[in-house]
């Protein structure tokens, strides 16, 4: 028996006439208009107003309430009718969610994302930290209290944060322990829109580790290392940025490689080498991957001086312009730089002439003109907590 406010669908015959009972509450009319009529012809079959309603009815009960043309009402058991069947429809399907998750994720359009699982041995983690607040940098770091196993859990982490986020953000992601912030997202987001590519890793001068392969005669990164203006010609994968469905795509074919790779040759996927199995994908043209070979974004200051790789120091390449760094040889300001392959060495050199470290400048002012230690970020997935400053570096003078 059919319950007030329950939605059913009929077909009940009235004559040579069919009534199609639509979606409807118990008590409101549903009705059906003619074929003939709805395509513009009466029942005689000249031309006529569309969609005279020939039958209207009412769910009451097991029974349906005929309403004649003429007005008179009648149950289907009237008409000499058998009691339809109600058939109860499902409920309509629930709205789209919203573009955007309500937690604002990524209502500015773009997220800085980052892999710690602590603060390190060394006060590089919090430097880097430091830089991204001084530039208004809200950056999420995943992994944290995390027991550390492997590179494989950077890719991991990230594609949990990907699923995470609408199709259309613009992830920026960055290494966590030797990198430094030198712009804020904006800037970065309209750079990456500039250059009109959907996924951008940095170019380094290093080829690692396809150096390591055919006992280092380097063929790999001469030979089948797709070619680059400048020296960066080689996928450094602790920097890249891209839209979040793009990048969603890469992380899970990452992952799924990875493990069939683990199986045929008995090792731990925790063990593979992540900037190894990207390295591979660009050389073989997968996913549109492009490099930054120009520094717009990222600088990667690896140094290489041996053969056979081309001799490549980017420091004598920068200059310092009123605390901003610039690229002198390609007329770039890079936005994030990153001391990859152990090279620290200028690390400090960058870092003490940043514009919140000079003379004058009142250091420990962050996003929203809190104090430093005060300043909070979101640590772990989509629901992690929000942490202070202070808290994940307590040892970092201020």
């Amino acid at each position: 028996m059919n319950r007030s406010g329950e939605k059913y669908e009929e077909l009940v015959e009235v004559g040579e006439d069919a009534v199609k009972m639509g979606r409807s509450s118990a008590g409101h009319l549903v009705t059906r208009r003619h074929p003939d009529e709805a395509a513009g012809r009466t029942r005689d079959g000249t031309g006529g107003e569309s969609g005279r309603i020939i039958a209207s009815g009412v769910a009451v009960g097991q029974d349906i309430t005929i309403a004649d043309p003429s007005g008179t009402k009648k149950t289907s058991k009237d008409r000499g009718l058998p009691s339809p069947h109600l058939q109860r429809l499902p409920p309509p399907p629930p709205p789209p969610p919203p573009s955007e998750p309500e937690d604002g994720l990524c209502k500015e359009g773009i997220v800085a994302l980052t892999y710690a699982t602590h603060s390190g041995k060394d006060d590089k983690f919090c430097r880097a930290v430091e830089s991204a607040i001084q530039h208004g940098v809200p950056l999420r770091i995943l992994g944290w209290g995390e027991e550390w196993k492997g590179l494989t859990q950077k890719l991991e982490g990230s594609l949990k944060a990907l699923r995470s986020l609408p199709p259309s953000c613009t992830v920026v992601f960055t290494d966590a322990y030797d990198v430094l912030y030198s712009d804020n997202l904006s800037t970065i987001k309209s750079k990456f829109s500039s250059l009109g590519e959907p996924v951008l890793f940095a170019g380094e001068c290093g080829c690692w580790p396809q150096i390591t392969r055919d006992n280092g005669v380097g063929s790999v990164c001469l030979n089948d290392y797709p070619t680059s203006p400048t020296p960066y010609r080689y996928l450094n994968s602790g920097q890249w940025i891209a839209r979040a469905d793009k990048a969603l795509e890469i992380f899970e074919a990452l992952i799924g490689e990875a493990k069939t790779y683990a199986m045929r040759y008995h090792v731990p996927v925790s063990k593979i080498n992540d900037q190894e199995m990207v390295s591979d994908m660009y050389m073989d043209g997968r996913f549109g991957i492009k490099l930054d070979h120009r520094n717009e974004i990222f600088q990667a200051m690896h140094a290489t001086y041996k053969f056979p790789l081309e001799r490549c120091d980017p420091w004598p390449e920068l200059q310092n312009r009123g605390g901003v760094w610039e690229n002198k040889v390609y007329g770039t300001s890079p936005s994030i730089f990153h001391f990859n392959g152990g090279n620290m060495a200028h690390y400090v050199d960058v870092e003490s002439q940043m514009w919140y470290k000079k003379k004058g400048k009142k250091r420990g002012r962050g996003m929203d003109g809190k104090d430093l230690g005060e300043v909070t970020l979101q640590v772990g997935d989509r629901d992690g907590k929000h942490v202070k400053y202070k808290d994940l570096c307590p040892n970092t003078p201020r």
